[in-house]
Order: structure tokens, then sequence, then C-alpha cells
């Protein structure tokens, strides 16, 4: 506690921060929102720690002499606790008084500790046995005294076989204990495991059908309706069944046969080069409507529409089946919560969607009410490490914030792999690769099976080069969450920065990866050439976006070289609003087609790209187009300050590179 507390206002104890005149609590680094009537009695109760205040004085204090039911007063208790990380069965700061009201208890400042521990390890002698209820050691005589007063109290001669027997008799009691608890735990293991797999869902995917007599209606609607049945097969919590043709019985009488508790439906229809389609998810017992979507699309000869569609109503269908698979030991009710929340944060991927401040405060809610829940914790610094990419004022606070909730996480549970993959991702930024790809590799170590993580993991390898290696835990994410968003969108740019850029375009096209995928797609269609459809990407582009104008203006500079000094100037137009209104320096990627280029504003751009957490465009400097680049000084130099060249030599060297006997770096 600080000494001038009482007159500045301002409290201090443990990791908690408290501003009552400022109305702001924070824990851990992060503000706890509280109602004002909560600020009120925070600030009565701590104007005199240690003071037993009555309920009476209490509620005069805050309402004034209104009538108020002391249940009120109750409540507010009990939401200042759970702010304060207080918990009922050890109330280490608002301690109820039996029969009077509440008290404060303010730590001093040689009190305070971030972490409690349960055993203190330092006042243990290792040689001494441990007490399994106090965490300490046993007192010398503990044994000598207990058959002492034993044998006195039952004046019973402690014999040597009066000893073994005894002995023989606690070896056969603690043996039979062992087994009946084996026995019990195996039993209930398996109990819980058959009734997770029965209690998943199982939905029947019926044939789509086609609407109307073109030909090209019935091959889309079996094909979309297999390409659903593929993706949820192989997405964890659920059941897929499927009839293997159409039948005169209506859907519903299909699903209860085939013993489905949901059943999904779906129409095809075409209008010229237009296709629309309909689908519908419902419950076999209620025929309750559980959600229902329409699609409208251009037409496509190939299969990149099916396989669009299907990823997207499949994703689609997991949130509203809310499939989720608890994990073994979890608190059901407290990892739903957090899971639903994480998965939004996934999909939205940006700090200004409404679905990711959504979860930021539903976790944020958590941790108040659940300060112990890791995953909570865990959940919150991912949200603060995306939205350190954000390029507005407060960028610096939320990587503060993502460092402090990733380690309370760690705190309370070491083996927090979102957490470690936090701090990675932080540590990526700052271009410590050591750092960056240990923790993210701990991290996969952790959860091997989270497809989020791996893909992450799979994006810092292509960071630092390892474009191959990255692109295998690409495909082993995809294997374990086909409709995981990163690593669909991570795979289409990995593939074009190997130069497959036809395969690149179909990945992108195939993923349903809001606002990323655009500029993806474009710089995509540069690559391949395909400058018509460059010029149409950048048109459906929104009408205020800065870059939109740049970008069709180079798509027509590439065949009227006229275009070119117009270009320049729109450039120029756009990265000057980005600075004024942002205060970093920008960087257009249409400068990488410039007829004439400068390699080191190119790297510094691309470099700053990756500073940000705008990783995947950093890899250009990787791609097959960008080789007299790497043989240029301004590269040498890049990897000499970024220090991947130091990294490369510790570790191994990346596929286009080669260093010599002279530790110098030959990329081109």
């Amino acid at each position: 506690m600080t000494n001038n507390a009482a007159s500045s206002g301002i409290y201090s104890f443990n990791d908690i921060q408290v501003d009552t005149d400022g109305l702001k609590v924070t824990r851990a680094g992060l503000e706890i929102a509280l109602e004002p009537k909560a600020h009120s009695l925070l600030r009565v109760l701590l104007s005199r720690p240690g003071h037993a205040f009555t309920h009476q004085e209490l509620l005069d204090a805050v309402w004034g002499h209104r009538h108020v039911t002391p249940g009120v007063l109750v409540r507010l208790v009990g939401i200042l606790r759970r702010a304060l990380g207080d918990e009922d069965s050890h109330e280490r700061y608002i301690q109820t008084i039996h029969g009077v009201g509440y008290r404060f208890n303010l730590p001093t400042q040689q009190d305070s500790t971030d972490i409690e521990l349960p055993i203190d390890l330092a006042a243990n002698d290792p040689t001494q046995p441990l007490d399994i209820v106090t965490g300490r050691p046993e007192p010398e005589s503990a044994d000598t005294i207990g058959n002492d007063t034993l044998a006195n109290a039952t004046h019973i001669p402690a014999t040597r076989y009066n000893r073994q027997f005894l002995q023989l008799a606690v070896l056969l009691f603690v043996l039979l204990s062992l087994w009946a608890l084996l026995y019990v735990r195996r039993t209930s293991e398996t109990s819980q495991e058959t009734k997770s797999v029965d209690s998943f869902p199982v939905l029947a995917v019926m044939p789509f059908r086609a609407l109307d007599k073109d030909e090209r209606s019935s091959p889309l609607a079996a094909s979309i309706s297999e390409n659903i049945t593929g993706l949820l097969s192989r997405t964890p919590g659920i059941r897929i069944t499927a009839p293997v043709s159409s039948s005169r019985l209506a859907n519903v009488d299909i699903a209860t046969q085939l013993n489905a508790s949901h059943f999904l439906e779906g129409t095809v229809q075409h209008e010229q080069q237009r296709v629309f389609m309909s689908m519908r998810l419902m419950t076999t017992g209620t025929r309750r409507t559980v959600w229902s979507q329409s699609f409208e699309r251009q037409s496509d000869p190939g299969f990149l529409l099916q396989r669009q569609i299907a990823r997207t109503a499949s994703k689609e269908l997991v949130k509203a089946m809310q499939l989720t698979v608890i994990p073994a030991g979890e608190n059901p009710q407290l990892y739903k919560r957090y899971f639903w929340a994480r998965q939004s944060v996934i999909d939205a991927n940006r700090a200004n969607n409404v679905e990711f401040q959504d979860a930021e405060r539903e976790l944020r809610q958590l941790t108040i009410e659940h300060p112990k829940y890791a995953r909570a914790w865990s959940g919150l610094a991912t949200i603060y490490m995306i939205a350190a990419s954000s390029v507005d004022k407060d960028r610096p606070k939320n990587r503060e914030l993502a460092i402090a909730a990733a380690k309370k996480a760690l705190s309370l549970d070491k083996n927090q792999a979102e957490a470690t993959a936090a701090l990675g991702g932080l540590a990526c930024r700052d271009q410590n690769w050591d750092k960056c790809l240990s923790l993210s590799q701990r991290a996969v170590d952790f959860a091997p099976s989270d497809a989020h993580i791996l893909a992450q993991h799979a994006q810092r390898l292509i960071t630092v080069g390892y474009v191959k290696q990255g692109l295998k835990a690409i495909d082993d994410s995809l294997a374990i969450d086909p409709l995981s968003n990163l690593a669909g969108f991570s795979r289409g740019r990995a593939l074009d920065t190997l130069g497959l850029h036809q395969e690149a375009r179909d990945q992108l096209l195939s993923n349903d990866r809001p606002g990323a995928n655009a500029t993806a797609l474009y710089m995509n269609a540069m690559w391949r050439n395909d400058f018509t459809d460059a010029k149409r990407i950048a048109s459906e582009l929104p009408m205020d976006s800065r870059w939109r104008d740049s970008e069709i203006t180079l798509a027509t500079s590439m065949t009227d070289a006229s275009q070119w000094p117009e270009l320049m100037r729109k450039i120029e137009k756009s990265e000057a609003e980005f600075e004024s209104s942002n205060r970093i320096r920008p960087y257009s990627l249409e400068r990488l087609f410039l007829p004439k280029r400068d390699y080191a504003l190119d790297i510094d751009g691309l470099n700053t790209m990756q500073v940000l957490g705008y990783t995947s465009y950093q890899w250009i400097l990787w791609q097959p187009q960008s080789r007299e680049l790497r043989a240029s000084d301004a590269f040498r130099q890049y990897i000499e300050h970024t220090g991947l060249k130091a990294f490369w030599k510790k570790n191994k060297q990346p596929d286009f590179c080669t260093i010599d006997k002279v530790k110098e770096a030959n990329c081109e």
C-alpha cells in the first residue's frame, strides 16, 4: 500500500490498484468494470481499513437514508469480492464480521504477493517428510507420541509380532484401497467417455435438391452436400450420417430412421450466371429450425464454388449446434464460455469487429467471476495480442495487457498453451527469433491437437524463412480442423510464397476469411499476371477503402504505361493520409510492381508490416519474384539487423539461402 493512499485516493496491493477518485479498479493490469454503487461501497470500506462497518453504516453511507434492503448490500459485496479475486472460502480483503457487517483488510507492502502458494516450500526441510494436510514437515516425534499414547491408553505391550501384524494389516489395507480407487476411476472414465460420445449430436446431411431443370443444378447440389459431409465428418464433437440417395420419405422421417438428432436440407437453383442456394438445419424430434441461410454466388464451372459454400455453411453449422468437446477434468460451463468467446476471436481476428469486442467482454467477465480460471486469462492474452496489431494509439497498451494476461494465466497453470503462444507471437514481433520459435513450439507441445496454435506456429516458421516446413504444419492444422480460417488463409499465402500462384488462388477462394482475403487475392492476381481479375477485385472493395484507387490504377498501369505517374501520385497520397492519421510510416504493396524498385524501401515496408503483426506479407521476401531483392545490399543489412542471419547460423539455413564458410548468406 502506498503511504499517501488516503490523501491521493489510490490504493495498490498485490496485483490490484484502486483509484477511488477516478472510479477505476485494475487487477493484473486489466481494468474491471464496476457499477457506480460498487465504487461507492469500495470507497467507504477503503476509507478506514481494518474498521468493522455495521450493515447500517454502509447502507447509510452509500444510499443515504433511503430505505434499501440488506440484500442489495450483500449483492454489491459479492461483486466487489469477484472483482478483487476474493473467494468465499478465503476472504482476503472484504471480511464478513458475523452479526456486525464487513471489514476491509488492506495488506501491507510486505504482505503483498502476486501468487499465493499453497505450500511454503522455502520453510520446508527437504529431508523431512511432508504432512499431506499442512504441507509442512511432520514433528520429529509424531510417530512416537502416537504409539506411546495408544499404548498407554490400552495397556497393550508393543511386541515385535504386534508391530509386524500391524504393518501387514496397513499394507493390505493400502493395496485394497488403491485397487478400489483405480477400479472406480477406470469405471468412471469409461462411463464418462461413453456418455460423451453418446451425447454428441448426430447430423443427417440430406441430398440437396435442384429446384430447376438447369443441367448445372443437380451436380452442384450433390457436390455441396458431399463437401459438407466430408468437412463435418472431420470436425470433433459431432457424428455425421447421410442417406446414399434420395427417397420418397420426408427428410424428417429419414433422419428419424437414421437415429439422427438433427438434419440438414438444402436447395439449389440457377438463374443465368448466378446460383441461389438455401439451407436449413432442423431438430429431428421437435422439427424446430435451428439455423437457416441463403447464398447467392456467381456460377463457377469448377469446384471452387462448392468448396467455398460448403466451408462457409459448415462453420455456421458448428456455431449453430454449439459443437464443443470438453477436455477431461474441465468445468463444462466455464469451458464452453471460454471456447465460444475464443472462437469468436479466431474467426474475427480484428479488434474493431463487434464479435471480437463481445468476446473480450465475455472473457473479462469470466476472469472477474472465476479469477483462477487460467483459460480465461489465456483467451484475454490472445485478444490483446491481436489488438496490439492495430495501428491506433492503444497498440502499446494492448501489448502490455497481453503480457499481463499471459503471465497471469501461466502463474495459474504453467502448461497454458494459448498464453505461451501469445508470448511467442509478441517475441516474433520483437524479432527475438529464438524466443519466438521456442515458445511457439512449446505451445504446440502443450496442445498438439489445437489447430489454431499449430497454424500460428506455421506462420512463425515461414516468417523466419522455413517455408516448406511451415506449409507442412499448416496442412497438419487443416487435418485437425478443416474449417480453420487461419490455416486456410495461411496455406494460400504459403503457396504464393513458393510461387504456386494458381494453387494459391484456389485455396484463397475456398477460404471464407472476410477482409484478409481481398488483399491476398489482389496480390495473387498480380503475380499471375491476370490484371483484369486484379482490377475486378480492387473495384469490389468499399469506396472508402484507402488503397482501392491505387490498386485499380496499378492493374491498369500494367497494360498502359502512361498511368505510372498517376499511380505514384495516388500511392504517395494514400501513404501520407495513413501516416498523418496513425503516426506510423505506411507502405503500399503496389510499390512491389513499380518498373523501378527501391529495394531498401520495400524491405523496410515489409519489415514494418511484420513488426505490426501483419506477418504473411513479410513472406514476400522469400518468393521467387524477390530473387533480385535478396541479392541487394539492403537485404543483407536486413537479415543482419533483424538477427535472422544469426538465427540461421545457430539453427539451419532456409531453403533459398546458403551460408558459406565465412558465414556469408547467399539468398539469390
